[in-house]
């Protein structure tokens, strides 16, 4: 029997602009540098706050976890992007991913995709939107935590390899972090940078962002949508695969000296999608944060304070029948929901031109709840559960303390360290009973440095508790 083969061609159409207002530049005040930022900086993510301080004459990289000025054979253990062209510019950021050595990932579809670095997926990846926690509302994975994420609404990604760093939480093969940096305006300025991608099966990405502000704070409005259809595999046969998205984030910011700056961000997104792999589909992805950043400098010795609140709530809705033909006159409906609210405080300290700390903690209370229905004979039946009270189902409280520095002196070499400690409570409402562990991490890192190439060695250890 013959086999007839097609070939399918994927079209992109793309479309980018930018848009300057009154102000020619968009200028970021930086010490550091006294040229100006274009327009493109926009959307290529915003810079840093910079305090005006003695530091900059210091050797030290401005951060441990974060190295965006240090070439990358001189930061072996942690990886940073920002710009155009990057994860940051891609809908799907999970595919993006699969760049970077290490990661791989799992589609269930067109959405709701799981990353992996070193085979660790799941919670034993943790995902930080800007340093807080956002964790998916089903036990099973259906909406994992890249669902929720924008990458347009955030200006640097950082990968944490390993247990090689303790500020954010126990990393056992590592962690992902998604940051919004706080802007300073050194004049009134306005901007808008814009873009739109049309592909075969009905693909259609589209991101708005706009920018006002001044020398005393700013505002910022980010749109992104994302959607496709279902696509035809190579043997033509339809794929359950389609998939909308979209959110708004706002942000506020005040810089009413050079020395203190204050952010307030709110993220809003919707979304739905069609899975492959699944007996139901995600009707509904529903997600509203809050975030409250802080920022001061101190002294040349106590560099900054660093200060974030923040709260995030999903609300997950999936059925066997929005997305699809019903099997067996069965009609299935589960809604589970998440609501994690929690802080961190961070101090960073440096000592001569050599030693570099930080020193801090964190908060976090996570709340699991859900309500289900299953072997309904309608759907308006089964929607009834939607007006019913949800079921709470795990407390999850986690209180923890780090510090975390590195030596280097005028040599070829450094030596990083760190150490944490944390207390997990764990409340199982269903039987009323309660788990606390008490959990260590620390680790100890030389590196050595050549003109091209690096040495480095470590050892770590980090413990992980219960999760959902």
């Amino acid at each position: 029997m013959k086999r007839n083969s097609k070939r399918f061609l994927w079209v992109f159409v793309c479309l980018n602009l930018a848009v300057v207002g009154y102000a020619d530049t968009l200028e970021l005040e930086n010490e550091s540098s006294s040229s100006a930022v274009p327009h493109s900086a926009l959307s290529e993510g915003r810079q840093d706050l910079h305090f005006p301080t003695t530091s900059q004459a210091r050797k030290l990289p401005a951060s441990i976890a974060v190295a965006l000025q240090r070439d990358i054979l001189q930061n072996p253990i942690n990886l940073s992007w920002q710009g155009k062209d990057t994860p940051l510019h891609s809908g799907d950021v999970a595919k993006s991913m699969l760049q970077i050595p290490a990661f791989s990932m799992t589609r269930k579809g067109g959405g709701g995709s799981e990353i992996a670095f070193r085979a660790q997926s799941a919670s034993r990846l943790p995902i930080f939107l800007n340093g807080g926690n956002l964790n998916g509302a089903c036990g099973g994975r259906m909406d994992t935590i890249i669902t929720y994420v924008f990458p347009e609404n955030y200006n640097r990604i950082t990968i944490l390899k390993g247990p090689q760093d303790v500020r954010y939480g126990a990393l056992i093969g590592g962690g992902v972090l998604f940051d919004r940096d706080i802007l300073r305006l050194s004049k009134s300025q306005f901007a808008f940078d814009g873009s739109a991608l049309y592909g075969s099966f009905g693909r259609f990405d589209a991101n708005a962002n706009v920018l006002a502000g001044g020398k005393y704070g700013s505002i910022q409005a980010i749109y992104s949508h994302y959607e496709s259809r279902d696509y035809r595999s190579g043997d033509n046969k339809m794929v359950h695969s389609a998939y909308n998205r979209e959110s708004v984030s706002l942000i506020g910011t005040l810089t009413p000296t050079q020395n203190i700056a204050l952010e307030l961000d709110i993220d809003i997104g919707r979304g739905n999608a069609s899975y492959a792999d699944r007996a139901m589909d995600a009707r509904t992805f529903d997600r509203i944060s809050y975030n409250l950043a802080y920022k001061q400098h101190i002294s040349d010795t106590f560099d900054s304070l660093e200060v974030r609140v923040w709260r995030n709530e999903i609300d997950h809705i999936m059925d066997n029948f929005s997305h699809r033909q019903v099997m067996d006159n069965k009609y299935n409906v589960n809604n589970p929901k998440r609501i994690n609210t929690g802080g961190r405080v961070e101090g960073t300290f440096y000592f001569g031109n050599a030693w570099e700390l930080y020193m801090g903690g964190n908060y976090n209370h996570d709340f699991h709840a859900s309500r289900m229905l299953s072997g309904s004979l309608s759907k308006e039946e089964a929607n009834t559960i939607l007006n019913q009270a949800y079921k709470p189902n795990f407390t999850f409280q986690t209180l923890g303390i780090f510090a975390q520095g590195q030596y280097m002196p005028e040599s070829s070499y450094s030596i990083a360290f760190g150490a944490r400690y944390d207390t997990l409570s764990t409340l199982q409402h269903s039987t009323n009973k309660e788990l606390l562990n008490h959990l260590g991490s620390g680790f100890l890192r030389y590196e050595k440095y050549f003109d091209i190439l690096t040495f480095y060695s470590g050892m770590g250890v980090a413990q992980r508790g219960a999760d959902f």
